[in-house]
Parts: structure tokens; sequence; C-alpha cells
């Protein structure tokens, strides 16, 4: 059966049709235009807006948002694509053109480092001059300068008063001791050493068994170390009235073994032995500053 069909009206007419399954169907036109006027024929291909069939979205499928428009639980969009660019560069030419963002092997976005010396990171109350990125400390004017906002409240309670640190009397934290420290230069030189120098040696002979002797250490000792050279054991204190006839608290050197202790800084002290056996010879060994 041919596609189309011939309709009587006067003359007769010719009108396009589609054989489908036997059923004609009509094949139309679409034209554009208000009542009683055509606008335009429709075309194939790609056409200009104007030469269009304008087609609204549906209202849940609009991906299109107004500018300052709010945000929507649910909302639809085009995603963002990005270029990987490991060294970053301009993938545009000329000033104002559009440009893809760009990112490097990681997928980082690529930002703009900080400058030194104008940058300001955060918000800084002065910060003329600030280098972010090499801070030169030494150039810090000593007495005056704030780092940051340190806010000391001094006397007055809801105020805040800057408080410079004198030199030689000022106290950081909390320090028993203050008086001549200098906070600002720190003179290491002149401290006293804190390592011993100078030795000193006794023999105590225990002439008698079980009978307390003693010997007075140097002032401000800082090391000290003894041993029973007879090799017999010999029990030792730091108080009198412990060792001769065995009384809490004493400590017992066993035979052959050796006290050693560093690190300290005896004023005044003075150690006391006794052994079971008589004629016990101790080796004592102190050193001090």
């Amino acid at each position: 059966m041919a596609d189309n069909y011939a309709a009587t009206q006067g003359a007769g007419t010719t009108f396009a049709a589609d054989d489908v399954g036997g059923v004609l169907y009509p094949r139309l036109k679409l034209a554009l235009g208000a009542d009683g006027a055509a606008d335009m024929d429709l075309d194939s291909g790609q056409q200009t807006m104007a030469n269009s069939v304008p087609v609204a979205l549906a209202s849940d499928q609009d991906f299109v948002k107004a500018e300052d428009a709010a945000h929507g639980s649910g909302d639809k969009g085009i995603m963002l694509l990005a270029v990987r660019k490991d060294t970053a560069a301009a993938l545009a030419t000329t000033d104002a053109d559009y440009i893809p963002l760009i990112v490097d092997a990681s997928g980082r976005l690529h930002i703009a480092p900080l400058v030194a010396g104008s940058a300001a990171i955060g918000k800084l109350a002065a910060n003329s001059g600030v280098d972010i990125g090499d801070v030169d400390v030494l150039s810090i004017a000593a007495g005056s300068n704030v780092i940051g906002k340190v806010g000391i409240d001094q006397t007055t309670p809801g105020t805040t008063n800057l408080v410079q640190l004198a030199a030689g009397s000022a106290a950081v934290g909390k320090l028993a001791a203050n008086s001549g420290v200098d906070i600002g230069d720190v003179d290491v030189t002149s401290l006293s050493a804190l390592e011993a120098t100078t030795p000193t040696e006794y023999n105590i002979t225990l002439t008698n068994a079980n009978t307390e002797y003693s010997q007075a250490l140097p002032a401000n000792t800082r090391a000290l170390c003894f041993r029973c050279r007879t090799g017999v054991q010999v029990r030792y204190a730091w108080v009198t009235g412990k060792v001769a006839a065995p009384t809490a608290n004493y400590q017992t050197l066993v035979a052959g073994a050796e006290y050693v202790r560093t690190g300290v800084k005896l004023a005044a002290a003075t150690l006391y032995w006794a052994s079971a056996t008589a004629g016990a010879i101790v080796e004592l060994e102190c050193w001090n500053t």
C-alpha cells in the first residue's frame, strides 16, 4: 500500500502519510506561531534559540539556579570538572577568558602561594612589613614589641595593660629565687661551674667490731664513692646511732661492692660506718667544686 492517500475535496488533494501495519498515519510539518499566525517552520539540524522549540524543565529537574537562590536538599546540578596540571600554569592566554580549574597529581586545587613580606594570615591588627614566610626575629627591638596579642590583667579588673619585663629583675613563670636574673640576656658565662673539680680521699679504719666511725664530707660535695678495702661487709647510714648496734634505718654494703653517687650537692653531710669484722678499712672518695 502506498504511504500517501488521496482525499477528495473539490478537485482532490494528496496528503503525506506513513503506512504502519496497514494503517496510515498522517505526516505533519510543525510550525510555530500564535493563533492565526505562522511565525516559522521547524527545520532539522541544530538551530538557533529563536528557531527552536521552547522546552520547560519540570520543577524537580531544574539544575539552573538563580543567583543568591537558597540551597534546597536534593538539588541537582552539573558535575564540575577540573584539569590535572602538576605544574600550575594558566590554560588561557588572555585576561578575562574562561578557564578550567587546575589540580595537582593528588587532586588538590592549585592556589596562589603567599608572598613573603606582605601577606596577612587570619587577621593581624598591624600588618605593616610583616614577613609571613620568614619572620625576622633578630630585628625586633627589645622592650616594646608585642608578638601576637598578649593581654596581662595587671592591676584593674576588666582592663588589659602592656607589661614590659625589665632586665635583671623580672620573673618568668615562678622562680623561687629571682634576684639578679636577666631575662633579656642570660649571662651563662658567669655561672659557677656545675661540674666537680676537686677530689678528696679518705681511709677510715673501723678498728673495733660493731662500733660507729664517721667522716664529714667536704662542703658542696657533688659526687662520692666508697668501698671496703679489706673485702668485708659494712653497714652505713647518714645519721648517727644506726650502724653500731644495727638499728633501722641503715644500709648494707656487701663484700666486694662499691657505693657511687653523682649529681648531688651536699652543703654539709656526714657518713657513718660499722662492721662486724674488726679492722675493716673504708676507702672514701669525694668530689666538690
